[in-house]
């Protein structure tokens, strides 16, 4: 985002997609006491979260990796949510730190716990509006590596199987079938 055009408005624009009714309620009201604008939503479904995003053109992006049966994977969303101009911060309770990676790798600036007090979410989201990264280059590159090395022993693991049927893969129980 433009930094000139955050220093115009009074206040930042942040959206938050969460599916937990009383962390949307308590984080919306927390953020408004700051005199910041707030959006939130939970779906229907991705579409209308990205059609959200676009009309309420937020600074910051706060999503959950987790939205419920029927929005479903936060990780998804992470593009398109960033092609609408916007950085995207996981706000999330998952600590696998390849799901983590998995965010990172997909866009997101990074993430904070649902443990975090809110002093630490603000901090997250005001370093992310200063162009202050939220993992630094080493953090960042590790977690990376970390995943593709579990992909490559995933790719690895399953390389057996790859010339059977999809008739017998199934059968087997392989992931994907």
């Amino acid at each position: 985002r433009d930094a000139g055009a955050l220093g115009r408005r009074m206040s930042p624009r942040v959206l938050v997609v969460e599916y937990h009714p009383l962390v949307v309620t308590g984080l919306e009201l927390a953020l408004r006491a700051r005199d910041w604008r707030v959006a939130t939503t939970s779906g229907p479904d991705a579409r209308a979260v990205v059609a959200l995003a676009g009309e309420f053109r937020p600074d910051c992006v706060l999503l959950d990796l987790h939205l419920g049966d029927e929005l479903g994977d936060g990780l998804a969303l992470i593009g398109p949510l960033r092609a609408t101009g916007a950085p995207v911060v996981m706000l999330t309770a998952e600590t696998d730190p390849l799901l983590l990676a998995s965010c990172v790798e997909a866009g997101a600036e990074g993430w904070i716990g649902k443990d975090a007090f809110l002093d630490r979410i603000v901090a997250a989201v005001e370093d992310v509006l200063a162009g202050r990264p939220l993992l630094g280059i080493a953090a960042r590159a590790a977690l990376l590596d970390d995943l593709r090395v579990r992909r490559e022993g995933l790719t690895r693991a399953l390389s057996p199987f790859q010339p059977l049927t999809p008739r017998g893969r199934r059968g087997l129980g392989c992931p994907g079938e």
